[in-house]
């Protein structure tokens, strides 16, 4: 199941703070991670969980494109 509507990213979000999993999120443009698929997080969402023991940082694949050779790599 791919969630498209705010409410079914809510429920997922909701979902999985519930379990105890991390929920991945893009560091640039702040959409997270469900199923593979990249969407934007309603607000309400982020607001009601513990983000700062809940969300993991990373970059989706369409910023890392726009920021491919922005960023120094680091040894």
């Amino acid at each position: 199941m791919h969630p498209t509507a705010a409410g079914e990213v809510t429920r997922h979000i909701l979902a999985t703070y519930e379990a105890g999993d991390l929920i991945t999120i893009c560091a640039w443009c702040r959409r997270v991670e469900v199923d593979g698929d990249w969407l934007p997080a309603p607000r309400a969402a982020l607001t009601a969980i513990d983000a700062l023991h809940t969300l993991s940082h990373s970059i989706c694949p369409e910023c890392a494109v726009v920021t491919a050779g922005q960023i120094p790599a680091t040894v």
